[in-house]
């Protein structure tokens, strides 16, 4: 992420009727840690290489060096109340913990930082599951709408959690989100029914203040390389679904010869 970007690990452990919020588990409650994880949360910082100090260089090179591990995902879809369609691509083996990871904005299963998140999640014992926004990683955008921070997306990743708990009964739930979609998990996490959904949760790299972030985006630098391959990547989703977004002139002046008609 850009240096300008509000970073934050917050990791969530809920527990009814009491909830506990900790920064890189610091204030998380040891007790459901322990019972999440057989290490429990350690409490440890990141140092970069002293060459990958810079924000923009440590994007980058993430972006174009990070190379995708093997790992092999069954994909189920499913159907929202308004007719979208949002894809879960899991590879779940009878663990009794389960992993629920959400990419950041116009992201995938596909993706290698969360490749390598659901890797080095099943070495460790769970269960993988990866909910693909509508439209992306090759979801098909079955109605007029795409994906925001909040509303809609928050329902769609409720209701595919909700699948995974009913086919595969797991003990414990987490759910990982980067960027945006950790803008989902913290709006999820804040709703009253979230103790009954999540155990616990992670947001990685949370834009907190979406329109400082936008605006930061206006800069020379940002609009050439962030915003740029951000815009393209969503204007090609948009691109193919666009005829459920845009109705055409001449549908328009049929329906209103029709209604003239009638």
């Amino acid at each position: 992420m850009p240096p300008h970007t509000l970073l934050v690990l917050v990791v969530v452990v809920m527990s009814a009727p009491q909830r506990t919020w900790g920064f890189a588990g610091v204030a998380a409650s040891p007790k459901n840690l322990e019972a999440l994880t057989p290490e429990g949360l350690k409490d440890e910082s990141y140092e970069p290489p002293s060459w990958l100090r810079n924000g923009h260089l440590m994007t980058i090179y993430g972006a174009k060096r990070r190379i995708a591990p093997d790992f092999e995902y069954r994909r189920d879809l499913v159907r929202t109340p308004d007719g979208g369609t949002v894809s879960i691509d899991s590879q779940i083996d009878g663990e009794r913990r389960l992993l629920v990871l959400l990419s950041g904005l116009g992201g995938g299963s596909q993706d290698s930082y969360v490749k390598c998140m659901a890797l080095a999640a099943k070495k460790r014992g769970y269960g993988v599951a990866v909910v693909n926004m509508r439209g992306c990683a090759e979801t098909e955008v079955t109605s007029p709408r795409f994906f925001s921070a909040y509303r809609g997306s928050v329902d769609d990743v409720k209701l595919a959690v909700s699948i995974l708990k009913e086919k595969h009964r797991p003990d414990k739930v987490a759910a990982l989100g980067w960027s945006n979609s950790a803008s989902i998990t913290i709006n999820l996490v804040s709703e009253a029914d979230a103790s009954a959904i999540l155990d616990a949760a992670c947001a990685l790299a949370a834009p907190l203040n979406m329109p400082a972030s936008d605006a930061h985006l206006d800069q020379f630098f940002h609009r050439a390389v962030y915003d740029r391959n951000i815009a393209s990547g969503l204007a090609e989703k948009f691109r193919q679904a666009q005829s459920l977004f845009v109705v055409d002139d001449d549908d328009d002046d049929q329906k209103e010869e029709h209604n003239d008609d009638a």
